[in-house]
C-alpha cells in the first residue's frame, strides 16, 4: 500500500498531529503545514524537516489528507471553511472538534459527494483510560445495570465528553437535555437522559485569558452508578475506580465464617490505573500521541480498505454530538474570563509531598522512643536513685523548715493565728495570695501546721539553728552532685527575701539577674545536673530527628530560649548537619533576643522572635504547620493556661513534627521558693488545684487534649531512672 500525502494546517495544537504523523512513516508521508506563518510553524516545520505553507493556492494538488487543528467556524476560526475547501477537491478531512451542526452537515454531504471521508477527532477515547472504561460501561449496559451516569468536563471538551458517552451506547443513542441551571459563577449543570437513563453534566465554564486552553480543573470525568456500586472515571489520564455499594455486616462478630454473607466480605474496591504517577509531559509526549495515532490509524484504514458503507452509517449517528453540544453550549453561554496564570504557593508539589510524606517530619515515633529510651547521660557511681530519693527528701525538709520558721517569725511566734493576721502581718500582696496558700497547703500536707476553719496551729516550730543546719545537709548533699554552690545560695536569698516577695517590695528577677547579669542564670545550666540532662537529651533527639527526616529545609522554634543554654547544644548539632536549617529563637521580652544577637553574631540561621505563648502564634507570625520542632524548656509553667499554648505548639507543627517539653512535674519545693514568683497565675488545673506545677497525670490531659495519643508520647527520664526523684520530664511528643 502507498503511503498517504499528509498535511497539518495549524501548528498550536496542531503540532501533537505533526509529531504524531512523523512517527507513522510506514503509512503516511508528511508533506508540510499550513499555517498563518507564526513563529510556532515556522519552528515546527524546521524541526520536522517539512515544507511552510501560507498560502492554499501553493498547497500540492496531490495531496490524499489534510488534517485540520485550527478553529472552526462556530469557534470563530476558518477551520470548516478550510475543510470544505479541501473536501470540494477530493481530500480525505481529519478535522478537530467542536463542529456545528450545520458545518458538519456541510462537510458529510460534501464528503459523500467526492467519495471521501470525514472524521471529527476524538483521540480521547482511543487512550488506554478511556478505552477501558467505555469497554467495562459496555458490559454494564449489557446486563442492563446503569441506573444513571453523571459526568463533568471542560468547555473546551463538553463534545469529546458526548461522543465518548454516545461510544457506550453504540450508535443507538438517544440524547435529552432538558434542565440547566448554574451552579456558580465557573460551573454549569445541564441533566436530561440518554436513551432513558438519567444523565447530568456538570461543565467547568471559565478561561483563563492567558492560555484559554489550559487551567481547567478535569477533562473529563464520567461516573456511572449501578444496583452494586459505581465506576468512576476519574480523568481521560485515569484512574478509573470501581467502588462497591456499602454493606453493613450486621452479625460480623456472632455468627460463624460459613454464615456470614460472603458478598459483603469479598466485595472490594478496585483501581485500574495504566501507568502510575505519569506527569503531564509524559501524557502529552506519550499517551497523547499514542491515541492520537492510534485514531489516525483507524481513519487510514477506512481510506485502504474503502470502508465508505460503513462511514456513511457511523457518521449519520454522531450527528447527534454537534446537536446535543450546539444546545448545551448555547444554555450556558459564554464562558467566565479570567486571568491567574502565576500561582504564589506551589500546591501541586505540597500536595504530592504531603502524600509522599515529604512534608511529615518524621514518619514513625518508634525510633523516637528507642533513641530516647537508650540515651547514654553519663552519671557518677555514687549517683544512685536512693542517693538522689535522699538528696531530695532533704531540699525538700530545708524548704518547708524554712518557711515554716519564716512565717513563724513574721507573725510574733504565735502558736494559733488566722490566715488574714499572716497576710496582714507579711504584707502579702493580693498577686502573691496564691503561692502563701500553696506554702500554706504544703506545711499542713507535710505535718508542720494544722489548719482549722481558717485558723493556723504550729505542729512543729524551729529555729535558726535549725535552718541552718538544713542547708549546710543540702549542701553537703547536693553540690558538686546535683548542683552548685551558687544555685543553693540562690534558694537561700530567696528564704532571706520572702517577706519582701510576698509582698510586692522585691522583684524576683533582680535575684535571678542581679544588677542585670546573666552568669546566675548560666549557673543554673552549667552546674544544675538534671538541666544537663534534660538539655543532653533535647540535644540527641533533635540529631536524631534531623538525621532520620526526610525533609531537606527544617524549621525549628525555640520558645522561652532566655539566656539560650539549651540554643548552646543544639546549635552544636546544627553545624554537623548538612540540611537548611531556619531556627527562630524567641522569648517574651527583647532584652533576652538583644543579648542573643550578639552572643550568636554571625549565626545567618538564627531569627530572632518576640512570642508570648499566651497568645495566638498565628498571629505572631507563626503560621499553623509551618514549624518542624518546637524546643520550651522550663518555660510552659509560665503559661498561663497550659492548655491553650499547647495547642498552638501543636498547630504550629508540621506533620510528623516533634515538640520537645522540659518541665518540673508535681510541687518542687526548691522552684516554689524561687520560680513561683516570677510566674503567671494560671487558670488551668494549677488554679483548681492551687499548685505551682502540673502533675503527671494533669499533664497527660494536657497532651490527650490536643490529640496526641499515647503511642506519640515519650517521656524521659524513666521512673526507675537514678535522677527520677528530682520531679522533672522531657515530654518528647509527636504529632501524626
Amino acid at each position: 500500500m502507498r503511503k498517504l500525502k499528509s498535511l497539518v494546517c495549524g501548528s498550536k495544537f496542531g503540532q501533537f498531529y505533526i509529531d504524531a504523523i512523523s512517527k507513522m512513516k510506514e503509512c503516511v508521508e508528511f508533506i508540510g503545514i499550513f499555517s498563518n506563518g507564526s513563529e510556532r510553524s515556522r519552528l515546527c516545520a524546521e524541526k520536522y524537516n517539512v515544507n511552510l505553507y501560507t498560502s492554499i493556492d501553493k498547497i500540492p494538488e496531490d495531496i490524499d489528507i489534510v488534517f485540520i487543528a485550527v478553529r472552526t467556524g462556530v469557534m470563530g476560526g476558518d477551520g470548516s471553511e478550510l475543510a470544505l475547501k479541501f473536501l470540494s477537491k477530493g481530500i480525505h478531512v481529519f478535522i478537530e472538534q467542536p463542529i456545528h451542526i450545520d458545518e458538519m452537515k456541510k462537510c458529510v454531504k460534501c464528503s459523500i459527494e467526492k467519495g471521501v471521508f470525514f472524521h471529527v477527532a476524538n483521540f480521547y477515547k482511543y487512550m488506554d483510560t478511556v478505552h477501558k472504561y467505555i469497554e467495562c460501561s459496555k458490559g454494564l449496559l449489557r446486563k442492563n445495570e446503569i441506573l444513571s451516569i453523571e459526568c463533568a468536563c471542560a468547555n473546551q471538551v463538553i463534545y469529546s465528553l458526548l461522543d465518548n458517552i454516545l461510544r457506550i451506547f453504540r450508535e443507538k443513542a438517544r440524547f435529552s437535555i432538558e434542565n440547566f441551571w448554574i451552579q456558580n459563577q465557573d460551573f454549569f449543570i445541564a441533566s436530561g437522559s440518554i436513551n432513558d437513563i438519567p444523565l447530568s453534566i456538570k461543565v467547568y465554564n471559565s478561561v483563563n485569558t492567558v492560555d484559554s486552553d489550559s487551567y481547567c480543573y478535569y477533562l473529563q470525568q464520567i461516573n456511572i452508578y449501578t444496583s452494586e456500586g459505581m465506576l468512576f472515571m476519574v480523568d481521560v489520564n485515569g484512574p478509573i475506580i470501581w467502588k462497591p455499594q456499602f454493606r453493613a455486616a450486621h452479625d460480623l462478630f456472632i455468627k460463624k465464617g460459613d454464615e456470614l454473607d460472603q458478598k459483603i466480605f469479598d466485595s472490594k474496591m478496585y483501581w485500574y490505573e495504566s501507568e502510575s504517577e505519569l506527569s503531564y509531559k509524559d501524557i502529552f509526549c506519550k499517551k497523547w500521541i499514542d491515541a492520537i495515532k492510534k485514531e489516525i490509524k483507524e481513519f487510514i484504514d477506512n481510506i485502504y480498505f474503502e470502508k465508505m458503507t460503513e462511514y456513511r452509517r457511523k457518521i449519520q449517528s454522531e450527528i447527534v454530538i454537534p446537536s446535543i453540544w450546539g444546545l448545551i453550549t448555547q444554555k450556558i453561554g459564554y464562558p467566565r474570563l479570567y486571568q491567574n496564570a502565576n500561582h504564589a504557593v506551589d500546591l501541586n508539589n505540597y500536595v504530592l509531598d504531603f502524600f509522599e510524606e515529604k512534608n511529615t517530619f518524621l514518619n514513625d515515633s518508634l525510633e523516637i522512643k528507642k533513641t530516647a529510651n537508650n540515651i547514654d547521660f553519663y552519671l557518677e557511681p555514687d549517683i544512685t536513685y536512693g542517693y538522689v530519693e535522699e538528696a531530695k527528701h532533704i531540699m525538700n525538709i530545708a524548704c518547708l523548715e524554712s518557711i515554716s520558721y519564716k512565717l513563724y517569725e513574721a507573725t510574733g511566734e504565735k502558736e494559733n493565728i488566722s490566715i488574714t493576721e499572716i497576710v496582714s502581718c507579711l504584707k502579702v500582696a493580693d498577686s502573691n495570695m496564691h503561692i502563701l496558700q500553696r506554702w500554706l497547703n504544703a506545711l499542713s500536707e507535710n505535718g508542720y501546721i494544722e489548719c482549722n476553719a481558717g485558723k493556723i496551729k504550729w505542729k512543729k516550730k524551729n529555729t535558726s539553728i535549725c535552718e541552718k543546719d538544713n542547708w549546710k545537709i543540702v549542701s553537703d548533699k547536693w553540690v558538686g552532685k546535683l548542683s552548685g554552690e551558687h544555685v543553693i545560695n540562690y534558694y537561700l536569698k530567696h528564704i532571706e527575701k520572702m517577706e519582701a516577695l510576698l509582698s510586692g517590695e522585691m522583684n524576683a528577677a533582680l535575684l535571678l539577674f542581679p544588677e542585670g547579669t546573666i552568669e546566675l542564670a548560666n549557673c543554673f545550666y552549667r552546674e544544675n545536673l538534671m538541666e544537663k540532662y534534660l538539655a543532653y537529651c533535647i540535644e540527641k533527639i533533635l540529631s536524631f530527628a534531623i538525621e532520620h527526616t526526610k525533609k531537606d529545609k527544617i524549621r525549628i522554634l525555640e520558645l522561652g530560649a532566655g539566656t539560650g543554654a539549651t540554643t548552646d547544644r543544639i546549635l552544636k548539632v546544627l553545624e554537623n548537619s548538612t540540611k537548611k536549617i531556619a531556627y527562630i529563637y524567641s522569648d517574651i521580652t527583647k532584652y533576652f533576643l538583644n543579648f542573643a544577637a550578639q552572643k550568636y553574631q554571625g549565626k545567618e540561621e538564627l531569627e530572632y522572635k518576640v512570642i508570648n505563648i499566651d497568645s495566638n502564634l498565628s498571629d505572631q507570625g507563626i503560621a499553623e504547620e509551618s514549624v518542624d520542632i518546637v524546643i520550651a524548656a522550663g518555660m510552659m509553667n509560665n503559661a498561663v493556661n497550659t492548655d491553650y499554648s499547647m495547642r498552638q505548639i501543636i498547630c504550629s507543627l508540621v506533620h510528623g513534627g516533634i515538640a520537645l517539653i522540659a518541665e518540673p512535674v508535681g510541687e518542687n519545693y526548691e522552684l516554689m521558693l524561687s520560680q513561683s514568683f516570677m510566674m503567671s497565675r494560671p487558670t488551668d488545673a494549677r488554679e483548681v488545684c492551687n499548685e505551682t506545677f502540673l502533675k503527671m497525670e494533669e499533664w497527660k490531659e494536657v497532651f490527650w487534649g490536643c490529640g496526641i495519643s499515647e503511642r506519640e508520647l515519650v517521656v524521659v527520664p524513666s521512673d526507675t531512672s537514678p535522677l527520677a526523684p528530682l520531679n522533672q520530664k522531657l515530654f518528647i511528643i509527636r504529632k501524626e
